[in-house]
C-alpha cells in the first residue's frame, strides 16, 4: 500500500531554553503507540507497508543535498532536524552522504531493534564507529558481541549493591570537599564543578583514588574538543574532511592521542605499585575469563578504562549541570526539594538507604534525564536485508534511534516541553516500551546506570541541603551544546547558604 502527503515544514521550536515548570495540572499519563497515523509533515513522499501484525509508516526525508544528503541538517540542526523526522512517519529513510539510514521513531519499534530483533541489527554505524576512536574495543563501543558479553560478565559484580554504600560514602566526601571553599554569594561554573565532581568520584570509587589530580586534569582537559570531534565525525560522514590538516582536526588528534597515553600511564603506575586495592582496576587487571582462564589483554584493560571515565564523567556531569540548572529557574522546585531533604535526612548527609525515601529527588533526576538526555542517538547496523514493523530495511544500512526524539514526543509524554515531575513521582504511569530510554535498554543498556543514578541523586541532595544556587543578576544562560553527548554549555550560578556547615554523618 502506498500513500502520499504532501506536508509543509516543521515549524522549528527552540528545545534548548530552559523549561517552563507547571504544577498542578492533571497527569494524562504516557500513551504506548503501536504506529503512528496520519502525521502531518514537509514536502515528502510516504510509504506505508503492512506486512506482519504490525503496520508502521514508512517516510522520506526530503531535505537532501549533494554528496552529504542530510547529514548537514543532522550536524547544524540536529535536535529540529531529528524533531522533523518525527513528523514523516514510524520509520524515516534518509542519507547520510551516501549511505542508507533509517530513523526509527515508533518506541515500539525501537524496542524491537535494541531487544527483541538485537541480533538482526548489531552495534554499529557512524556513531559508534566515531566513539571507536576512543572507546576501541571497550564494552560501550565494542561491536563484538561475544566479547561485550564477557566484558559484561566480568564488571558486573563492580556495580552490586552491596558495594554502593560504600561508593555513596566516597560520593558524599567528594562533594563536601568541593564545595567546602565556596562563600556566600560565590559565582560558580556549574559545568566546570558538575565535571570535576563526576571526574573526581569516578577516581574514589572505582580507581581508589589512583587516577591522580594530574590525569584527571588532562583527562578532562582534553576531553572536550575530543567529544567533539567524535561528534563531528560521526554527523558529517566525509572521511576525506576530517584528515584535512586544519586547526580543529589537528587537536583532536593530538589530544585523543594525548588521553590515549596518559591512561596507558595510569594503569602502567597502577600495575608497578605494591599496594593492594578493592577496585574496578585491580578487578580488570586481575579478571579471568571462567572458560579459558585467560586474564585482559592490556590492550583491553586500557579500552575499558577510557570507556568507565568518559561514559562516567561525560554524561552524569551534563546531566547534573542540567538538573542544577533547572532547579535555579525554579524556585518553588527547588524549595519542594530541600523540604522533602530537611524531612528525611534533617541536617546528616545521604546514605544509600536513604535515597529510595527520596521520591521528589529522584522524580528531578528521571525528569532531568527525559528532557535532557545526555547521549541522545544511538546507531545500529543492517548487515542484512531485515524486516520492521512491516517494513523491508536494505542490507548495508544503518538505524538510528533517538533517545531525545522519544522524550519529546507529545504522543508519548504531554506537554514535552514542560519539566514535570509528576511524571515519575508514585502512582503516575510507567512509560510504555522504548519510550523513555536514558540509559539506552537490552543487553547494551548502560552497566553503570544505577551507579550514576546514585552519584546524581547524592550530588543534588548535598548541594541543596546547604546551597541555592541561583542566576546571576541580569545574566543568561548559555544556549546547550550538542554534540556527541547533550550538554548544558558553560554557565555560571549564584551560591547563597540555606545553612552553615557540612551535613553531619
Amino acid at each position: 500500500m502506498t500513500t502520499s502527503v504532501t506536508c509543509g515544514k516543521d515549524r522549528e521550536s527552540d528545545p534548548s531554553g530552559p523549561p517552563q515548570t507547571q504544577y498542578g495540572w492533571p497527569h494524562q499519563g504516557n500513551r504506548n503507540r503501536s504506529h503512528v497515523a496520519g502525521r502531518p509533515s514537509g514536502s515528502c513522499f510516504v510509504r506505508s507497508s503492512h506486512r506482519g501484525n504490525h503496520v508502521a509508516k514508512l517516510g522520506v526525508s526530503p531535505w537532501r543535498l549533494p554528496l552529504v544528503g542530510n547529514a548537514w541538517h543532522l550536524l547544524v540542526h540536529p535536535l529540529t532536524f531529528l524533531r522533523q523526522q518525527r513528523e514523516l512517519g514510524d520509520i524515516v529513510e534518509f542519507r547520510h552522504g551516501n549511505r542508507r539510514v533509517y530513523f526509527v521513531n515508533d518506541p515500539v519499534l525501537a524496542h524491537e531493534v535494541l531487544t527483541g530483533q538485537r541480533a538482526n541489527f548489531p552495534k554499529g554505524g557512524p556513531v559508534i564507529n566515531a566513539a571507536r576512536a576512543l572507546g576501541r574495543n571497550g564494552l560501550s563501543t565494542t561491536t563484538d558481541e561475544s566479547l561485550h558479553h564477557r566484558q559484561r560478565r566480568l564488571m558486573q559484580p563492580l556495580f552490586h549493591h552491596s558495594r554502593f554504600p560504600a561508593y555513596i560514602a566516597a560520593m558524599r566526601e567528594t562533594v563536601e570537599e568541593i564545595t567546602s571553599s565556596w562563600r556566600e554569594g560565590e559565582k560558580v561554573r556549574i559545568d566546570s564543578v558538575a565535571y570535576q565532581i563526576s571526574s573526581a568520584v569516578l577516581s574514589r570509587c572505582l580507581f581508589s583514588g589512583k587516577l591522580g589530580s594530574n590525569a584527571t586534569r588532562d583527562f578532562m582537559t582534553l576531553y572536550p574538543s575530543v567529544v567533539g570531534g567524535i561528534g563531528r565525525r560521526a554527523t558529517l560522514p566525509m572521511p576525506w574532511l576530517h584528515r584535512l590538516p586544519t586547526a580543529a582536526n589537528r587537536r583532536y588528534t593530538r589530544d585523543l592521542a594525548t588521553i590515549h597515553r596518559v591512561t596507558d600511564q595510569l594503569i602502567a603506575d597502577h600495575a608497578a605499585g605494591d599496594e593492594t586495592y578493592d577496585d574496578i582496576l585491580s578487578a580488570l587487571l586481575e579478571a579471568r575469563d571462567d572458560d579459558t582462564g585467560k586474564t585482559m589483554s592490556e590492550s583491553q584493560v586500557h579500552d575499558e578504562v577510557v570507556t568507565l571515565i568518559s561514559a562516567a564523567s561525560e554524561t552524569t556531569a551534563q546531566t547534573l549541570s542540567w538538573a542544577l540548572r533547572v532547579l535555579a529557574k525554579d524556585t518553588e522546585l527547588d524549595r519542594r526539594v530541600a523540604a522533602e531533604l530537611q524531612g528525611v535526612l534533617a541536617n546528616r548527609a545521604p546514605r544509600h538507604q536513604d535515597l529510595q525515601e527520596l521520591p521528589l529527588l529522584s522524580a528531578v533526576v528521571s525528569e532531568t534525564l527525559r528532557l535532557y538526555p545526555p547521549l541522545w542517538l544511538v546507531s545500529r547496523y543492517v548487515p542484512n536485508e531485515t524486516e520492521l514493523g512491516g517494513v523491508l530495511l536494505r542490507a548495508g544500512s544503518e538505524v538510528y534511534i533517538s533517545a531525545f526524539a522519544n522524550h519529546h514526543d507529545a504522543e508519548l509524554f504531554p506537554s514535552p516541553e514542560v519539566f514535570d515531575v509528576t511524571r515519575w513521582l508514585p502512582g503516575a504511569p510507567t512509560p510504555g516500551r522504548g519510550a523513555y530510554i536514558p540509559f539506552g535498554m537490552g543487553t547494551r543498556k548502560c552497566i553503570g546506570n544505577e551507579f550514576a543514578l546514585a552519584e546524581l541523586m547524592t550530588t543534588l541532595a548535598i548541594f541543596l541541603q546547604r546551597w541555592r544556587l541561583s542566576p546571576q543578576h541580569g545574566g543568561r544562560l548559555s544556549k546547550p551544546k550538542v554534540a556527541f553527548t547533550y550538554g548544558t554549555g558553560p554557565f555560571t550560578l549564584v551560591a547563597s547558604q540555606r545553612r552553615s556547615g557540612p551535613p553531619e554523618h
